[in-house]
């Protein structure tokens, strides 16, 4: 059932957000609400307005029209998309540095979660990946589109809510690059995974060690002060004044929280990896679904 203050975004067929409408108080004698919509007016030209039905199948009064739940009107990446792109530059990603674990791709339909700018998507296309980034940063997504290749479809949605963004064809795999850390709804992600996967689909991803302790670079995985127990999104000013975190903050899981949640959403390690270096940095790892 609509409540009031619920929010829906209104998409176009290639998933574009171009507006937000949300479900007010009733506005006439009849007891009936009203849309507030807050539109995009740059982005209507892309296409025709495409209605869903809500993540439980309900229809909104006056037509369907939601694509997904607004999580938050700003992305935490959006502010900060222009220094990001360059700060990142665009060398291979992580996970292109440990072969082993990225299948062949070639022909293949491949999901990149959490595309932000791109750089995965992109090295992805270049084996000849058929390429779906999907990504809740607009700003990011906007610099992903302008890099190209035109051939990579960029989906602008929440990869942990509700599977209206996605047309119902299987992937065949799914990356996700150092991007789980910003990510606070881990097993709504996961989730999201498992349910495009096609049975025995392949999922490929790269975080900051949940056991990195700190080093000259930044700060630990965890609140220096409440220690690795302590789960949960966080900042700090004391982080690398160079680096992304202390911009975007980070959420924090215990090393068994990841596992036991991989478990939980049915995708089965295969194999696990953690580059060298003098304390725990990055771990990378394959499943199936």
């Amino acid at each position: 059932m609509i409540e009031v203050g619920d929010e829906f975004m209104i998409a176009t067929v290639d998933g574009d957000i171009v507006a937000t409408a949300r479900w007010s108080w009733p506005a006439a004698a009849d007891g009936n609400g009203a849309w507030i919509v807050s539109t995009h007016p740059a982005r209507l030209s892309r296409g025709w307005l495409r209605s869903a039905s809500r993540e439980h199948g309900q229809s909104s009064p006056g037509g369907a029209i939601s694509v997904g739940a607004v999580a938050q009107a700003q992305a935490r990446y959006d502010p900060f998309a222009e220094w990001y792109e360059q700060w990142i530059g665009d060398a291979p990603p992580l996970i292109a540095a440990h072969g082993g674990l990225l299948p062949a791709v070639s022909g293949d339909r491949v999901l990149d979660a959490a595309c932000g700018q791109g750089r995965m998507s992109r090295y992805l296309a270049s084996l000849g990946a058929d390429v779906t980034g999907i990504d809740i940063s607009a700003a990011m997504l906007g610099k992903a589109r302008a890099a190209g290749p035109g051939n990579i479809t960029y989906i602008h949605a929440d990869v942990t809510r509700n599977l209206a963004w996605w047309d119902g064809r299987p992937f065949g795999g799914c990356t996700c690059e150092l991007a789980l850390m910003d990510i606070e709804d881990l097993a709504g992600a996961l989730s999201t995974v498992a349910a495009v996967l096609r049975p025995g689909g392949w999922f490929v991803a790269s975080i900051v060690h949940p056991c990195f302790p700190g080093n000259e670079r930044g700060r630990s995985s965890w609140p220096p002060g409440p220690g690795y127990e302590s789960e949960g999104w966080w900042t700090s000013p004391d982080h690398n004044p160079d680096g992304v975190r202390i911009r975007v903050g980070a959420t924090h899981r215990k090393l068994s929280t990841f596992l036991n949640a991989l478990h939980d959403a049915g995708l089965d390690a295969e194999r696990f990896v953690e580059p060298p270096a003098p304390v725990p940095t990055y771990l990378l790892w394959r499943c199936r679904r």
